[in-house]
């Protein structure tokens, strides 16, 4: 089959080197929002992070080494508004606007004028003001950011526990590369990180070619560099109907546009590992969102 007809996979969006510097960066550089510290959105920023971490295969050390640093840094913008004290200098610049626009309005030609001294002077005085009292508002705002950050990091290291309790350890790299049953191995270990604990090598005859099962899904796995030919996407659909499961196909090497075709139409995901990266990545929408969430479950519920 010619290149241009298959699959190739993707760039992987976490390799295990990067994977620890990744997940601290994200959630330093997460997105902020301008929340009240009482916000339901604060709790769910800070569950949503011990969640990212779990996933992006820190260990709790880590996170909890990174969270409050984080956390912190996403709290500087809970205060934005100057508070009480920054209400005489915003009174100063929309005075001095006023001014400025009639004074405009009276007269277009005079703009620049002497006149435009005294508003002008206004505004300026009036936003130093309010970046004075915004720093003055920050400060008194510390301790009670303080205790926020405590509970947003006691919040996220709980998510946490939880998540990494539903997900085996992350694969580590093999610098030799595997062969067809290291590759089962391997598969079954992405698996089990992706959250289906019960994944396990199966070793029973007359299978259907499946290499990886569970209660609710099934694996096949191809361990070379060539494309996978439709005829085994749709033996493995085949298989999965019939029991009733949910289905991932791995593989080493590409898809052909055939087998991502009927693979989407299936609800099945495929899957690209690279044994010696220790790296996963998608080949079709359903394996991308896989790769990406680090859940399985979430992506794929059960029948």
């Amino acid at each position: 089959m010619p290149e241009s007809s298959a699959v190739a996979p993707a760039e992987p969006k976490y390799t295990y080197a990067g994977t620890r510097e990744y997940a601290a960066g994200e959630l330093i550089e997460g997105k902020r929002k301008s929340v009240s510290p009482d916000s339901d959105a604060v709790m769910d920023h800070a569950r949503a992070s011990g969640r990212f971490a779990a996933r992006s295969g820190l260990v709790r050390e880590e996170a909890a080494a990174v969270l409050p640093g984080s956390f912190y840094q996403w709290t500087k913008d809970g205060v934005t508004a100057p508070g009480f004290a920054g209400c005489l200098p915003v009174l100063m610049i929309v005075a001095g606007i006023i001014w400025l626009l009639t004074l405009y309005i009276a007269n277009p030609k005079s703009i620049g004028g002497d006149e435009y001294g005294v508003p002008v002077l206004l505004v300026v005085i009036g936003f130093v003001g309010v970046g004075i009292a915004m720093k003055v508002e920050s400060k008194r705002f510390e301790p009670q950011r303080k205790e926020l950050v405590a509970r947003m990091v006691e919040a996220a290291l709980q998510t946490f526990d939880t998540e990494a309790t539903a997900r085996g350890p992350r694969p580590t790299p093999q610098s030799y590369g595997v062969g067809h049953e290291g590759a089962e191995r391997l598969a079954a270990e992405w698996m089990r990180h992706l959250g289906v604990l019960d994944a396990k090598v199966t070793r029973q005859s007359g299978d259907g070619g499946i290499d990886v099962t569970s209660t609710h899904y099934l694996a096949q796995v191809k361990n070379y560099a060539g494309n996978v030919a439709i005829e085994s996407v749709r033996a493995l659909h085949g298989v999965a109907t019939a029991e009733r499961k949910r289905s991932l196909f791995f593989t080493s090497g590409r898809m052909s546009v055939e087998s991502v075709a009927f693979a989407d139409r299936a609800g099945m995901a495929l899957i690209h590992y690279d044994a010696v990266a220790g790296s996963i990545s998608g080949l079709n929408d359903l394996g991308r969102a896989v790769c990406d969430s680090r859940s399985i479950p979430d992506v794929m519920p059960v029948l």
